[in-house]
């Protein structure tokens, strides 16, 4: 008898063992997979903050500061409330960046989005979303979006599901543009959102969420926005976990004096209620 225990024992910490590392294959394969793709803040994450029938809080942040050879401070945080009851499904999520570097103003950025989702089959979905958004490094004051669209299930299986989402996105920016520059300060576009999400569940404690989306212009298809995410997210308790997200994007006309290209990596603790 004790020697069957000691067989089921090893078979479960074999079976544990190799969880863990699936987990860190999954989370290498994220990190590359983010790097090809690229436009807008990817909400996909979101969803699985809400429970199947029910309400979903959660609340993330991050602080850190540095003093004498340099002097800096930084924070940011988001908040997320959504709720489900089929055939409807809604969510707010809004989140914030600050930090100055040597009394500087050095990155400003804020965004809420609000999206609503209704249940035409077991898989797909009719959706309805707004957002604003502000982010002082690419100079823009202020972006407003409304988007219309459907959102259909690819796949399904107990440890990975895949969606596909196409959307019509009216989208308004205000830019704050330097004296003499030949850049519009306002424009007013019609955009067509092109979404593909993956989402990993190697273990009840892991969720690895991949997002590309794709957003040209209806009327010039050179003028087009490109997001590429990963987000890894790790329960360390019922209310506690911890997270990296990683993005990376490409905007194809940005002001003149703006990159192309942003590359971002963030660390997290969190609270789900």
């Amino acid at each position: 008898m004790a020697s069957g225990r000691s067989v089921v024992m090893d078979t479960e910490i074999m079976k544990r063992e190799r969880r863990r590392h699936l987990a860190l294959r999954i989370l290498v394969v994220c990190l590359l997979l983010s790097v090809p793709g690229l436009g807008q803040v990817n909400v996909e994450p979101l969803r699985a903050k809400i429970p199947d029938d029910g309400i979903g809080v959660a609340v993330d942040a991050a602080f850190n500061a540095k003093s004498g050879n340099t002097d800096a401070v930084g924070a940011e945080g988001s908040g997320f409330f959504g709720a489900r009851s089929e055939p409807h499904l809604g969510f707010v999520a809004t989140s914030g960046e600050y930090a100055r570097f040597a009394g500087e103003l050095g990155t400003q950025r804020a965004f809420v989005h609000a999206r609503y989702a209704h249940t035409l089959r077991p898989w797909l979905w009719a959706e309805a979303f707004g957002q604003l958004e502000h982010d002082n490094f690419s100079r823009l004051t202020l972006r407003r979006l409304l988007g219309l669209g459907p959102r259909l299930r690819l796949f399904s299986s107990d440890s990975a599901m895949a969606f596909f989402a196409t959307a019509y996105m009216l989208e308004s920016e205000t830019l704050n543009i330097p004296p003499l520059s030949d850049d519009e300060r306002d424009t007013l576009s019609h955009r067509w959102s092109n979404m593909a999400t993956l989402i990993l569940t190697p273990d009840e404690r892991v969720t690895v969420t991949t997002t590309l989306y794709f957003q040209p212009r209806f009327d010039q298809f050179s003028d087009y926005r490109l997001l590429g995410s990963c987000t890894t997210e790790f329960a360390i308790t019922k209310l506690l976990t911890a997270g990296v997200a990683i993005s990376l994007r490409y905007d194809s006309r940005p002001p003149s004096d703006v990159e192309r290209t942003d590359f971002g990596v963030h660390n997290k603790l969190g609270l789900r209620f």
